[in-house]
C-alpha cells in the first residue's frame, strides 16, 4: 500500500531481483457510527495504484497515486473527495549478512489542493525512513519468519493547503483581522480534518512486522505509532466553545495515531501473483480528535492485488539429450576365463589393477578389478597362457583349458618383489607457510605415523602399494590424502589444510549434517566459488572424524526461473560438483550420493529475491548409520 516493496503498511529493506517491474492496486473501506461526533454514521472509502521498478540490485524506485471519499451525515456538504494525491520516492538497501538486510526510503508527497483535481506544491511533504529486515528462518529453516523495523520522520506540510479557506472563514492560530488577538473561528472541524487528511504537526514514525513465508500464504502482524512534532509552532485552542476538538497536551499519549494491522498474502499457483487481504484497528487517536492532527481511523478492511515481473528474464537453454545407445549383435557364444589374482604369500589378498595379457592371440591386455578378478574375452577352445604382471610383483605365466563352451576358473597369485618407496610430505597453510607438528598417519601395508618439523615436512620409508594419509593438526581440518608407492621412488605430496573459523559452521542433527552458510557457485553453472571451499573442507573435516555416518545423500535445489528440465539438471550437477569435492578431499565415494530436485522441494516462496535465494541452496542427509 505504501509504493515500495514490503508487509501492508511496514516497507522491507529490500526489492526484488534488479531489472523487475512490480505493479499494485489496492483499496480500504469502512462504517462506522459515533466515529467523530455523538450519534454521527461516517463511510470512508481509499483506492491507490503503485507502481516500483528496481533498476540495480540495491536500488528500487516507487510511484503511487490515491484517492479518498468520506461521508459523514453530521458535517454539510456530507461528501468529501480527496483525489489525487502523488507519491514518489526511492529506497536503498544493503545484505550486511545472509540473515539481515538495511536501508533507506525518501520520498515526496504532492497533496492536491482543496476544491482542485491539480498538485500543490505548496503543501508538498517530505519523509525519511531507516529500514531494518531480519531472515530468522536462517536460524529455523522450518520456521521461515522475518521481522521488519521502520524508524522515520515526516515533514507534514498538508496544513499549508487550508491556510487560505481557514482565514477567510475567519482564522485558525493566526490574527487574521489584526486586532492582536489570535483568531480560532475558521478551524477545520474534525470531519474536514479527517477528510482532507489535514495535519498540523509532522509525525516520528515507527512501525514493526513480521510475516511468515509459508510456500502459498504469507500471515501478516503489523503496530505502527506516530508520534506528532510540532515544527509548524501552532498554538492549540484550549476548551473552544462549541468545537468537539481537545488539544494534544490535554490528550497526550491518547491522541497519537497508532494502527495494529492484521492481513495475509496469498500466493496462488500463478507465478509473481499476490493478493493482499487484512484489516486495520485503530487504537487511539481518533476518540476525542485533536486540533493538531487528522483523527486515526477506528478500524478499515484492507484489499488488493500485485504482480512483479520481468521483462527481460534470461533464456535458459535445455542441454541437450544424451545420444542414443548403439545396440550392437552380441557375439557368438564361445567359453571365457574366469581368472583371480591375488599375493601368494597372503592367499587373501586380492591384487587390483593386474595387468593380464593373452600370448599368442592378438587381444588388448586386461586389468583386474579391486578384488582381483578379471573375465577373458571369449576364446576359442584348447591351451592358452596368460601373463598377469603388476607393480611390486614378479611377472608369472599361467595356462588354461578353455572348453568349448562356458568358463574355466584360474588362479594366479603373485609373489611381491622386496621393493621399498619413499614418501615425503610438505604439510603448509592456504597462503603456503610451513605447518609444523602435523600429526601424519599413513594407513596400509605396513602402517605408519609421525610429525611434521620446523619446515612442515616429513619422510618416511614405506612398501610399495596403495595407501591412504590422514593429515590432521589442532585448529585446521583434516584432510585425507590417498596415494600410491611405487619401486625405489621418492614420492613429494604437498597437502594444504585450512584453518578452522573460530566459530564452526558445520554441525550433525538426527538427520541431517547442517551448514550454516551457503555454498555458492558460479551464476547458471556448477562451478564451485572459491570462497565457500573453507566451509567445504569443514563439511569433509566432519565425515572424516564421524565414520558412524555411513551414507550422505548430498541434495541440490533451485528456484523456479527458467525451464524445469534445466533446473533439474543444474541442481544434479551441482550436487555432484559438492561431492566430487569432499572426494578428493578423502571422503570415501560411497558414503556419498548425488540428487538434484531442481525447484520442486522450496523453502519459501519464489516471489521475492530473497525467497529465490534461500531456495538455492545445497542440503546434506543422513540416509545410513553405522
Amino acid at each position: 500500500m505504501e509504493g515500495s516493496t514490503g508487509l501492508l503498511h511496514i516497507l522491507e529493506a529490500g526489492s526484488d531481483e534488479a531489472g523487475t517491474f512490480g505493479v499494485g492496486v489496492h483499496g480500504a473501506f469502512f462504517h462506522h457510527e459515533d466515529y467523530l461526533y455523538y450519534g454521527d454514521r461516517d463511510t470512508h472509502m481509499w483506492g491507490g495504484l503503485t507502481l516500483r521498478v528496481t533498476p540495480l540490485e540495491f536500488l528500487e524506485v516507487y510511484a503511487g497515486l490515491e484517492s479518498s471519499a468520506n461521508s459523514n451525515n453530521k458535517n454539510t456538504p456530507e461528501l468529501f473527495q480527496a483525489l489525487g494525491d502523488f507519491s514518489l520516492g526511492a529506497k536503498g538497501y544493503y545484505s550486511v549478512l545472509e540473515w539481515l538486510t538495511i536501508g533507506g526510503r525518501f520520498g515526496l508527497s504532492f497533496l492536491n489542493p482543496v476544491g482542485d483535481v491539480s498538485f500543490s506544491l505548496k503543501g508538498t511533504s517530505v519523509g525519511a525512513d531507516a529500514l531494518s529486515s531480519i531472515d530468522f528462518g536462517h536460524f529455523f529453516p522450518r520456521f521461515p519468519l522475518r521481522g521488519h523495523l521502520n524508524v522515520g520522520y515526516y515533514f507534514d506540510n498538508s496544513g499549508k493547503l487550508i491556510e487560505g479557506l481557514e482565514k477567510r472563514r475567519g482564522g485558525c492560530g493566526t490574527d487574521s483581522d489584526d486586532d492582536g488577538l489570535v483568531e480560532y473561528e475558521g478551524c477545520l472541524n474534525p470531519v474536514e480534518r479527517f477528510a482532507l487528511d489535514i495535519n498540523r504537526n509532522d509525525q516520528l514514525r515507527m512501525g514493526l512486522g513480521f510475516d511468515l513465508s509459508l510456500p502459498y500464504i504469507s500471515p501478516i502482524i503489523e503496530y505502527n505509532l506516530e508520534i506528532p512534532v510540532n515544527r509548524q509552532d501552532f498554538v492549540c485552542p484550549e476548551n473552544t466553545p462549541g468545537s468537539p476538538d481537545s488539544c494534544m497536551a490535554q490528550e497526550g499519549g491518547k491522541g497519537f495515531r497508532q494502527l495494529l494491522t492484521l492481513g495475509v498474502r496469498i500466493l496462488p499457483p500463478m507465478e509473481s501473483l499476490a493478493i493482499d487481504l487484512g484489516v486495520d484497528v485503530g487504537l487511539s487517536g481518533y476518540a476525542p480528535t485533536v486540533h493538531e492532527l487528522a483523527a486515526e481511523v477506528p478500524y478499515q478492511v484492507i484489499f488488493g492485488v500485485s504482480y512483479n515481473f520481468d521483462p527481460f528474464p534470461e533464456e535458459k537453454e535445455a542441454p541437450p539429450p544424451p545420444p542414443a545407445p548403439v545396440v550392437e549383435e552380441p557375439p557368438p557364444p564361445l567359453a571365457v576365463i574366469k581368472g583371480s589374482v591375488y599375493d601368494a604369500e597372503s592367499k587373501a589378498r586380492a591384487i587390483s589393477d593386474a595387468t593380464v595379457a593373452y600370448l599368442g592371440h592378438d587381444l588388448n591386455p586386461q586389468l583386474s578389478d579391486e578384488k582381483g578378478r578379471f573375465t577373458s574375452y571369449p576364446l576359442p577352445a584348447g591351451m592358452i597362457s596368460v601373463s598377469v604382471s603388476r607393480d611390486g610383483y614378479e611377472t608369472a605365466t599361467f595356462t588354461a583349458e578353455v572348453p568349448q563352451t562356458g568358463q574355466v576358473e584360474l588362479d594366479c597369485p603373485l609373489k611381491a618383489k622386496p621393493k621399498k618407496g619413499v614418501v615425503a610430505f610438505k604439510v603448509e597453510t592456504e597462503a603456503g607457510e610451513p605447518i609444523a607438528g602435523a600429526q601424519i598417519r599413513i594407513k596400509g601395508m605396513p602402517e605408519k605415523s609421525g610429525g611434521t618439523g620446523p619446515q612442515g615436512e616429513l619422510k618416511t620409508e614405506i612398501l610399495v602399494g596403495a595407501y591412504q594419509a590422514l593429515i590432521e593438526k589442532e585448529d585446521y581440518f583434516k584432510k585425507v590424502v590417498s596415494f600410491e608407492a611405487k619401486d625405489d621412488t621418492r614420492m613429494e605430496l604437498k597437502v594444504s589444510l585450512s584453518k578452522r573459523p573460530p566459530r564452526p559452521q558445520v554441525s550433525i542433527n538426527k538427520s541431517r549434517i547442517v551448514i550454516r552458510k551457503k555454498i555458492h557457485f558460479e551464476r547458471d553453472s556448477d562451478q564451485i566459488k572459491t570462497n565457500s571451499f573453507v566451509l567445504l573442507d569443514e563439511i569433509a573435516d566432519l565425515l572424516i572424524s564421524n565414520p558412524q555416518i555411513g551414507k550422505v545423500e548430498i541434495q541440490g535445489h533451485t528456484d523456479n526461473r527458467g525451464k524445469r528440465a534445466y533446473n533439474l539438471d543444474l541442481s544434479e550437477r551441482r550436487a555432484r560438483s559438492v561431492m566430487q569435492y569432499l572426494v578428493e578431499s578423502g571422503v570415501e565415494a560411497s558414503r556419498l550420493e548425488a540428487r538434484g530436485f531442481g525447484p520442486d522441494q522450496p523453502l519459501a516462496p519464489n516471489i521475492t529475491g530473497q525467497g529465490r535465494a534461500r531456495n538455492r541452496r545445497v542440503e546434506f542427509h543422513i540416509k545410513e548409520t553405522k
